[in-house]
């Protein structure tokens, strides 16, 4: 994956002092290892929980799987809660959440091939965003994923009025 974008986006946490950390699904700790991959990286990255299977999603961060079972696994409901029991297992100040479906087939609640869902927690408030990547292979999806949150945490912290490194 592009290096810039990853380097730019720490340097930009750590000069604003901001945290952050992800609950992943389909993107299997993608998240986690392209921020982890930039030196000095520990100064602003707390940790991440890889949440693959619908049981480990509802038994260890606690999601509630009445939202699960009404929306899918692969929901904006569903990324939302992921987020918001992320902000309560780690308690930083921006916490990334994704789920979605990388293919190659349609998943178990029909959601097709490339239908993405990613939500953020910056301080209190929460945001979220949807992606249709339906012409991309199964990496390409994750990868695409994972940069585009990374696009829509760095325009967050912009309407804050903070620093974004070049």
């Amino acid at each position: 994956m592009e290096d810039n974008i990853f380097v730019s986006f720490v340097n930009t946490l750590k000069e604003n002092n901001l945290t952050i950390s992800s609950v992943e699904s389909f993107t299997g700790g993608l998240f986690a290892k392209s921020i982890t991959d930039i030196s000095g990286s520990s100064k602003v990255f707390f940790g991440s929980i890889v949440t693959y299977k619908t049981s480990i999603k509802v038994d260890v961060l606690n999601c509630d799987n009445t939202i699960i079972e009404k929306f899918g696994v692969v929901s904006k409901e569903t990324s939302i809660e992921m987020a918001k029991k992320g902000k309560e297992m780690f308690k930083t100040d921006i916490v990334v959440s994704f789920t979605g479906n990388a293919g190659p087939t349609v998943c178990e609640d029909n959601k097709r091939v490339g239908e993405c869902y990613a939500s953020i927690i910056f301080k209190d408030e929460l945001y979220s965003f949807s992606y249709l990547f339906s012409s991309l292979s199964r990496n390409e999806i994750r990868e695409r994923s994972v940069k585009e949150a990374i696009k829509e945490i760095l325009k967050i912290i912009a309407t804050k009025g903070l620093k974004i490194s070049a």
